[in-house]
């Protein structure tokens, strides 16, 4: 799973997708990483799990202005927000789930 102190984006009790994001680093378990090759790609790969970070963690930066996005299909879907005092949007989620069927039969 990813984590991320960038903001709340991203996080939550249920799967809202890939954080657009990051922070200062980000590791991915072999689910994630078959999803997003373009991150594995530049990643340190240990024990299984693909590790990328910034250089400097003191920075402005974020992980994300440096790996490739993440599929479009598993990516957090941002929500407009209206007017204060407007009702607050339905919420929207990624088209893809990568984890199975969630009621199997």
């Amino acid at each position: 799973m990813i984590g991320s102190r960038a903001g709340s984006k991203g996080v939550g009790w249920w799967w809202k997708g890939i954080p657009r994001t990051l922070g200062k680093a980000v590791v991915l378990g072999e689910a994630y990483q078959r999803l997003w090759p373009g991150f594995t790609s530049v990643a340190e790969m240990i024990d299984g799990l693909a590790f990328a970070s910034l250089q400097d963690w003191q920075s402005d930066g974020d992980l994300a202005d440096i790996v490739e996005p993440p599929p479009e299909n598993q990516a957090v879907v941002d929500h407009p927000r209206g007017p204060l005092g407007s009702p607050k949007p339905s919420p929207k989620f990624p088209k893809g789930w990568p984890f199975g069927n969630p009621y199997p039969n």
